[in-house]
């Protein structure tokens, strides 16, 4: 996994332009755990688009 860090959780997002995917990479020393959400489809449902926005301001709390 990219993170340096083994005891930090990685989070990501996968997207091919109309749907949206999030993951979470967990690496301890023993073995390595994935983790993904639902498949957000943001075009289809406004609802989720508020989900998604929500996530990755999520996101940019953990970060900074």
């Amino acid at each position: 996994m990219a993170s340096p860090k083994t005891n930090i959780p990685v989070f990501g997002m996968v997207t091919n332009g109309d749907d949206i995917l999030f993951v979470k990479l967990v690496n301890t020393q023993d073995t390595s755990y994935c983790g993904v959400s639902c498949v957000f489809t943001p075009f289809t449902n406004i609802r989720e688009l508020y989900s998604i926005l929500q996530i990755l301001r999520r996101f940019g709390q953990i970060v900074i």
